[in-house]
């Protein structure tokens, strides 16, 4: 009812929420924006990512992987689409990620729909019509 920018972040999602973001890369990150990266852009999805987050004391609690898409378009936009669940202190909440860049990996495009899984299970088809509609031009 009254969005705020910790029900995107917070521990607790009970409602969707959405956070699209356009970033430029500096040529330092550019070459870091693999697909993993991609997939890791938020949260650490992949397992040498979630291996790594372990070794330094942050454990991928309830971690389990629904989607894993890779996503190429005609305009040389290639990117990965991704569903996962974690859980973030005693609630676990379904994080649905889109994230494209553009050919020469100069930006790159996310956009995020979290809600708790009971939510996003019980409102699927309209999330996923959300998360599916995400369009990006170069």
């Amino acid at each position: 009812p009254r969005p705020q920018v910790d029900h995107l972040f917070g521990s607790e999602a009970s409602q969707p929420n959405a956070y699209v973001v356009v970033r430029e890369l500096d040529p330092s990150t550019q070459g870091s924006m693999s697909l993993d990266g991609m997939r890791n852009l938020l949260l650490p999805v992949t397992a040498e990512a979630r291996q790594e987050a372990a070794a330094g004391g942050v454990e991928a609690v309830g971690f389990e992987l629904l989607v894993d898409d890779l996503l190429e378009e005609a305009d040389g936009m290639r990117g990965v689409h991704v569903v996962y669940n974690y859980d973030l202190g005693g609630s676990l909440q379904t994080f649905d990620q889109t994230v494209f860049v553009d050919q020469a990996t100069s930006r790159v495009h996310m956009l995020l729909v979290r809600c708790s899984a009971t939510c996003y299970q019980d409102r699927s088809d309209e999330l996923h019509e959300v998360a599916t509609s995400f369009t990006v031009k170069s």
